[in-house]
């Protein structure tokens, strides 16, 4: 991954409907080189998803979850299927799994969170109602 690469998913990352005629114009290049960026950047798994923020009502929380045994993966996995749930992460420390989940309400995000600690296998949760969210360009050193 170059430069233009890095700079391309800043901009993807800031706003992913940014038309490629219109960061092919910001960084001086055709938009072809674009699409072929994107498309290779897609290809390597460097972009795995385009997705979208909801807005200012929706409701999302940060869950910490412990899983009895050794079943993190699988737990992880039947985590990820549930509606609602944007993100799962494996961990290594005091918590075995923690996920991403938005919801349209507290009720639908408190459904959510029972949903995920009747899974069998989890031995405790914790969860943080997310109250403000800052987005910040995250763009890696490699």
């Amino acid at each position: 991954m170059d430069e233009l690469d890095k700079k391309i998913l800043g901009f993807l990352q800031e706003d992913s409907r940014l038309p490629f005629v219109e960061i092919a114009k910001r960084l001086g290049v055709s938009e072809g080189t674009i699409r072929k960026r994107v498309s290779d950047m897609l290809e390597r798994k460097d972009i795995t998803k385009f997705t979208l923020l909801l807005g200012n009502n929706a409701v999302s929380a940060v869950m910490a979850v412990n899983v009895s045994g050794k079943k993190t993966s699988l737990i992880a996995k039947e985590i990820k299927e549930l509606y609602g749930v944007r993100q799962v992460y494996e961990l290594a420390g005091e918590y075995d799994v923690f996920c991403i989940i938005t919801a349209y309400s507290i009720a639908e995000l408190n459904r959510i969170v029972d949903k995920i600690r009747e899974l069998r296998g989890i031995s405790s949760t914790k969860t943080f109602t997310i109250l403000n969210y800052c987005l910040q360009t995250l763009l890696m050193e490699l």
